[in-house]
């Protein structure tokens, strides 16, 4: 049974090319036993920019987190090999992830596959001589993987810059939807670098999904602010900073002095475009600056990369679809506003409350 589904969501902070499409097609294994090594093939095709990278993440239906493996390609076919599955592994559950030449990143549902006791199929008759290399968006690799054996294989962490899994919501978030059955053709619209946007298939019915989201999206184009909110993909001019945003008075106010570091953890913020039900971000900020945000727009989302600064009182937000916004927060602490312009070129106002 074929499924296909197509759509584009844009948002404020996305990038441009919203519409070309990466389709990828996959017929799901029926079943795996367990000791041996697992094949997975996907015909992955593109109406944009070439390919290029394509990897599986996966995990045991009772880990933790996902780790992947390297998908070789040839021309529109490509393969992957995972490590076999111990006795008492009862699933696993993977995903593939596609990143094109323009820096857009997408991934497909996730499938879950039972273990049963069988002759070993097809898919699973391969020697175990060549080292598998699986990799982790962990910072510290595990030591081994949750429901699988050694097998020949080597786990190492990838570079932050390559943690694309992480921009689409999928390491280390332990979750596991039920797989379609049959040969699936999820087709996705993908938004910018690394940004994360995600349309997929479902087991029960061709429908779009959003990464780090449950709800649904509808497969039309989103205008905001009476145009498409397609971003320059480049950073823009910053508008003047804002005085706006109540000072809380608490200790530990942002001085000359602070750093970025006084802001880590997360916030929620909200814009002077839209209401907060039509418009709303939640963002995580690390010790270094480096920063995580999901954005929703009228019941929809995708998640991103983006990165902050703070130095003499001024905090800079920069999301990776060119979102650029700035402004003096000295005496603030827990709720501040700052201007700037969105991805599509229109200026506004974001107000940032800590969670």
């Amino acid at each position: 049974m074929i499924k296909k589904i197509s759509g584009a969501l844009i948002l404020l902070f996305g990038s441009s090319n919203l519409m070309a499409d990466i389709s990828v097609e996959h017929t799901q294994l029926d079943y795996i036993v367990a000791g041996h090594r697992i094949a997975l093939k996907a015909k992955v095709k593109t109406d944009d920019s070439p390919i290029d990278i394509v990897r599986t993440y996966f995990k045991s239906s009772d880990g933790k987190n996902f780790v992947f493996v390297d998908m070789k390609c040839e021309k529109e076919e490509c393969s992957s090999i995972l490590p076999a599955t111990k006795k008492e592994t009862k699933a696993i559950n993977y995903i593939f992830l596609i990143k094109d030449e323009n820096g857009k990143v997408v991934k497909t549902q996730t499938f879950t596959v039972k273990q049963k006791e069988a002759d070993v199929p097809d898919w699973q008759k391969i020697s175990n001589d060549n080292k598998i290399m699986v990799k982790t968006e962990l910072k510290t690799p595990p030591d081994s993987l949750d429901g699988f054996d050694d097998d020949n294989m080597v786990i190492d962490a990838v570079a932050m810059a390559t943690k694309y899994g992480v921009s689409v919501g999928i390491s280390g978030s332990g979750g596991s939807g039920a797989g379609a059955t049959g040969t699936t053709v999820a087709k996705m619209g993908a938004t910018g670098v690394t940004n994360g946007g995600t349309v997929t298939a479902t087991s029960a019915t061709a429908s779009s999904t959003t990464v780090a989201t449950t709800a649904g999206i509808s497969t039309t184009t989103m205008v905001v602010g009476g145009g498409v909110a397609a971003a320059a993909g480049v950073g823009v001019a910053l508008a003047s900073s804002s005085g706006g945003g109540d000072d809380n008075g608490d200790d530990g106010a942002i001085t000359e002095n602070s750093t970025i570091k006084d802001l880590k953890g997360g916030w929620k913020s909200k814009g002077s475009h839209r209401t907060t039900e039509q418009w709303n971000m939640v963002t995580h900020i690390t010790n270094d600056g480096d920063c995580t945000y999901s954005e929703y727009a009228y019941g929809s989302g995708t998640n991103g990369i983006c990165t902050t600064t703070l130095a003499h009182g001024v905090f800079t937000f920069r999301s990776d679809g060119g979102a650029n916004f700035s402004g003096n927060i000295i005496g603030k602490k827990r709720n501040f506003c700052i201007d700037g312009h969105f991805a599509n070129g229109d200026s506004g106002q974001i107000c940032w409350t800590k969670q």
